[in-house]
């Protein structure tokens, strides 16, 4: 498997490109923005906030909708394992 030809392949997909412009156009505005001191320090608490108690519940209730398979599952497993290791044993 030659990785470059699968990388490539992945980011001529229009829905993975479409997602990485918008993810690095909406971090240079928040930091255009704050750099500028558009927003205050008491906002910029205020929005960080709502993106948690809000915005992160709603995309983890949006993944917790999706079909299960023993293979999303077994990953899913996984992936508790290594975080709950690393937590542990690597700080």
């Amino acid at each position: 498997m030659d990785i470059w030809r699968e990388l490539l392949r992945v980011l001529a997909d229009t829905r993975v490109s479409g997602i990485i412009v918008s993810v690095v156009l909406i971090t240079g505005l928040g930091y255009v923005l704050t750099a500028g001191r558009v927003f205050s320090d008491r906002f910029e608490k205020e929005i960080s906030r709502l993106v948690l108690v809000a915005a992160v519940p709603a995309l983890s209730f949006n993944s917790f909708m999706q079909p299960l398979d023993i293979r999303a599952l077994r990953q899913g497993m996984t992936l508790i394992a290594w975080t709950l290791f690393s937590m542990r044993f690597c700080w």
